[in-house]
């Protein structure tokens, strides 16, 4: 849905008085949908809304709530969406899903993982891309890397395969697989997941 908000702070964000809101049942986003298209999805209906609420005079004092979403929860289920940051875009190799990762590369351009190389030491490595794909009928030949999750949430292993273009599939927490075609090592250039993983895998 769209909704335009009077907020007296100017520093805060989706916050206010609701003066407008797109009515009910909201609008259905495309599955699979990019911020690129979300965004030229609702553009042009945001813009309509504030030229709309401007003719209207909703800025005026007193402000009425318009807001049709929060009378239909519990006000104890309504909560602000905490801001992203970095920390957000670290991949969780235990919990997440395939269709996590997607779309979380998705949303945020690209996500973020650490894991140790031949040599015991641990480097960051940047995905820019992932689709999630079945893990039947793969062959992995025994190959795994080691992906760190954090501070104290040990190493997660996990097989990988060839793909045979240069892309590589990495198999995750729900026995499925995502296939990611480059990968930025710190301090190195993005590269072909094949070179990028070559010095992380272990038979």
């Amino acid at each position: 849905m769209c909704t335009l908000h009077y907020s007296p702070n100017d520093k805060a964000f989706d916050h206010g008085t609701v003066l407008s809101q797109t009515p009910r049942p909201g609008i259905p986003v495309p599955p699979g949908c990019t911020v690129k298209e979300l965004t030229d999805l609702l553009a042009p209906i945001g813009a309509q809304m504030l030229v709309q609420s401007l003719r209207d005079g909703l800025y005026k004092p007193p402000h009425q709530n318009k807001g049709w979403k929060g009378e239909e929860l519990d006000q104890g289920q309504l909560t602000h969406a905490p801001k992203v940051s970095k920390a957000d875009g670290h991949i969780k190799w235990s919990s997440w899903t395939a269709d996590d990762i997607v779309r979380r590369v998705r949303v945020m351009k690209s996500l973020w993982t650490e894991a140790i190389n031949k040599k015991g030491e641990t480097k960051r490595l940047i995905f820019s891309d992932a689709e999630a794909i079945a893990l039947g009928g793969f062959n992995g030949n025994g190959a795994t890397v080691r992906f760190v999750e954090g501070q104290g949430s040990g190493v997660f292993r996990t097989i990988v395969s060839d793909q045979g273009d240069g892309s590589y599939a990495i198999a995750t927490s729900d026995d499925r697989m995502i296939r990611v075609k480059k990968i930025k090592e710190e301090g190195k250039t993005e590269r072909e997941a094949k070179v990028t993983l070559r010095s992380y895998i272990e038979a």
